[in-house]
């Protein structure tokens, strides 16, 4: 199966090992652990699920269940709503994973979701912006 980032609904910036998901309708935010984003990128990239579990199987020192996390860290996921199937494609091509990221050894597959500044985030201030920023003159108003 392959998976895409449910853009519709989702913005996701991925900086420096960080990941910051949003959900637009909620405005619940998500982080998700370093392992994880390793996973996680390869997912919205358009690797199949079974192209990604051969890669985690093949990692030196994995722990025995990481296919049963990675079912379950997908299904998260995609019950959170932050992916969902794609229709077409496949990147075909092998899985290269993070040595880096590896070397640390924490193979979590890990998210978070927040909930406590759903209300700003879904107030949608950038209308309140003025031409010098925002102003508590404007977001009084």
């Amino acid at each position: 199966m392959v998976y895409k980032l449910n853009e519709e609904r989702m913005f996701c910036d991925i900086t420096d090992g960080i990941a910051i998901i949003i959900d637009s309708e909620t405005g619940i935010y998500y982080s998700i652990s370093a392992f994880g984003i390793m996973v996680f990128e390869k997912i919205i990239d358009g690797y199949s699920d079974t192209n990604i579990a051969i890669a985690l199987v093949n990692i030196p020192n994995i722990p025995s269940d990481i296919e049963d996390k990675f079912k379950q860290f997908t299904n998260e996921l995609l019950g959170e709503e932050i992916i969902i199937k794609a229709k077409d494609g496949e990147n075909i091509g092998e899985v290269i994973l993070d040595a880096t990221v590896i070397a640390e050894g924490d193979f979590e597959l890990k998210i978070s979701s927040y909930s406590d500044v759903q209300e700003m985030l879904i107030a949608d201030p950038i209308h309140d912006v003025g031409p010098e920023g925002w102003s508590p003159t404007l977001m009084e108003a």
